[in-house]
């Protein structure tokens, strides 16, 4: 899953920040109707000075921004005062559904010192050059309807255009991301420069198709993605041939997909159905649903491939399934409006943002018992853990867009349960980590803030060279 360090970052010269106030709430009526809508419930409010800032001024002119998509809307990956405690960083469809896993783990990229050339090159195969001191792709930003390569040595490159970009998966060699938008899965080829190949159109409904999560199976063969319009499909796409080759039904509403260690099978939360589909990934068929609770908007499986865990926004629990029988275990009670779920590691562990409560439940995976509750600043939403097991990093996102001032990142020490909290831009709406640093989307500032997690701080932002709304981030495996 899923839906997320050290890196100096320097603002790209030239580029202002994007800044958008409205007054009025974004509604479902200002979306774009190629975008799925999953709405959360919530009584998500901001603290009296917490996580907020007094408002920019309006630039002349701005545009609404659009609603947030999101695989969970989704599931996508999230300063300043240091963490106290041993294990500090170094330095440190019942009621609307709310918070989620916006299956944005987003990731981007420090910005080099000068401007960086941006094209848009009409559709298609759009090539992006990137200077030769910025080493190697590491991830992909998704913005409104582009991708943007983000490099290892601190720059990002011109992106390519993808219409509705969502959401995105590499294959296990890190050649090529599958970016779900616009009724369709475009690959991206990853190398010194990325290009986008042609679509590969999928099965639409009357209303098209609205692609909210992707995924790729761990032998690299197949992408599996999710429609969330009626019939439902979940499309195979063949990564040889780049065609669709199967489909499967999920439930109403599907939201968040995780495939199992083992390649065998995959699970999808049915928002509306209350269930978790699985799937045979070699039969290409669908088993009976699995009944959880109410609006479930994220899955997690553990390492070891023996539990899944659902997250039931509705529901205020988190289900467990044993996969072998594909069985529901009694519900785990959490904080109100669950928003996404985060495994250690090690497999001991998981932890669950309480977008309403404002706080993290951390869970022992032996007993299934809640054993800790970790306040935060307001909105929990996003969560990423550190590949050490260490630190947990949560963004504050409100999906209702009444708090558009959210800019808060709370850190927490994993051992002691010890926060702090960090400012990064408006809106951080999904985090992902590598190599040491945790990158934020800012949505509403247009932005990704690099966190160092040896020093616990936020670096400068890092513009987009124009490109609006980030809110996922795929990282390229290594």
């Amino acid at each position: 899953m899923v839906r997320p360090g050290g890196l100096a970052v320097v603002l790209i010269a030239g580029i202002a920040e994007h800044r958008v106030e409205q007054a009025e709430a974004i509604t479902e009526d200002s979306l774009d109707d190629s975008r799925a809508v999953v709405r959360r419930q919530s009584l998500c409010l901001a603290q009296p000075g917490v996580g907020r800032r007094s408002p920019p001024r309006q630039a002349a002119g701005a545009p609404q921004p659009p609603a947030v998509r999101g695989s969970t809307f989704a599931g996508l990956a999230g300063h300043g005062v240091m963490v106290a405690g041993a294990d500090t960083p170094a330095g440190l469809t019942g009621p609307p559904i709310r918070g989620g896993t916006v299956r944005v783990r987003v990731m981007a990229a420090a910005a080099g010192a000068a401007a960086l050339a941006f094209s848009l090159a009409g559709g298609g195969a759009a090539a992006a050059a990137a200077p030769r001191s910025s080493g190697q792709v590491v991830a992909l930003v998704l913005a409104a309807d582009s991708a943007t390569p983000l490099y290892g040595g601190g720059a990002t490159g011109p992106a390519v255009i993808i219409n509705g970009a969502l959401e995105a998966a590499f294959t296990p060699d890190g050649s090529v991301a599958y970016v779900t938008g616009d009724d369709n899965v475009t690959p991206v080829s990853v190398a010194d420069t990325i290009s986008a190949g042609d679509p590969v159109p999928l099965p639409r409904s009357h209303y098209g198709a609205d692609e909210v999560a992707v995924a790729v199976t761990p032998d690299g063969k197949t992408a599996l993605v999710v429609d969330n319009f009626a019939p439902y499909w979940v499309s195979f796409v063949s990564t040889a041939t780049n065609t669709v080759i199967a489909k499967v039904k999920a439930g109403v509403d599907p939201i968040a997909l995780a495939i199992a260690p083992d390649g065998r099978y995959a699970y999808v939360a049915n928002v509306d159905s209350g269930t978790v589909t699985p799937i045979s990934i070699a039969a290409r068929r669908a088993l009976r649903p699995i009944r959880v609770g109410y609006d479930p908007v994220d899955i997690a499986i553990t390492p070891n491939g023996r539990y899944a865990y659902v997250v039931d926004n509705g529901s205020a629990a988190v289900t467990p399934i044993r996969l072998a029988g594909n069985r529901a275990l009694r519900p785990i009670r959490v904080g109100r409006h669950p928003a996404a779920i985060a495994i250690t590691p090690d497999g001991r562990h998981a932890y669950v943002t309480n977008n309403s409560s404002g706080t993290v439940s951390k869970i022992s995976l032996a007993t299934r018992r809640v054993t800790a509750t970790i306040r935060t600043a307001a909105c929990p939403d996003g969560i990423v853990i550190t590949p050490d097991g260490k630190h947990a990093y949560v963004g504050s996102f409100d999906y209702e867009a009444i708090n558009r001032h959210l800019h808060t990142v709370t850190a927490i020490g994993l051992a002691s349960g010890h926060t702090s909290r960090i400012g990064v831009g408006r809106g951080p709406i999904a985090l992902a980590y590598a190599a040491g640093v945790v990158y934020v989307a800012d949505y509403y500032s247009a932005t990704v803030t690099p966190i160092s997690v040896a020093t616990a701080t936020a670096g400068p932002p890092i513009g987009l060279a124009g490109q609006r709304y980030p809110e996922y981030i795929a990282i390229r495996p290594s």
